[in-house]
């Protein structure tokens, strides 16, 4: 799978045809104010639902932007595989919430025990 370094911006899929795509809302302003894309420019498109598709922009405007479809790209699967963040907090911070919370510790700090080397 060949990776493109072209910007990505998420669409809506209503906004989708055939071979014609509209962008709306604050990625136009993005698209050709800050990135100061034209005419010609290749973008990546994402729908949220899975696919993926390479274009190019044929009329940016004040309002929307519509590029046109090359060709759709191959996405990698969504990862199967439930991930627990962890992270480190300082001492004071931890005991601080240990000392204020209620029944467990659900979309709060997971404790875990440790040791410092050298004390």
């Amino acid at each position: 799978m060949k990776e493109t370094n072209a910007p990505r911006f998420f669409v809506e899929p209503a906004h989708i045809g055939n071979d014609l795509v509209r962008i709306t809302g604050p990625d136009v302003i993005h698209i050709t104010r800050v990135l100061r894309l034209r005419r010609g420019s290749i973008v990546v498109l994402l729908d949220g639902k899975g696919k993926s598709y390479e274009a190019e922009i044929q009329s940016p405007g004040r309002n929307e932007v519509f590029c046109r479809i090359k060709k759709e790209l191959l996405t990698a699967p969504v990862c199967p595989v439930q991930v627990t963040l962890v992270q480190g907090i300082p001492k004071a911070a931890y005991s601080a919430h240990r000392d204020c919370r209620h029944g467990g510790f659900s979309n709060g700090p997971l404790p875990v025990g440790g040791s410092r080397r050298g004390n």
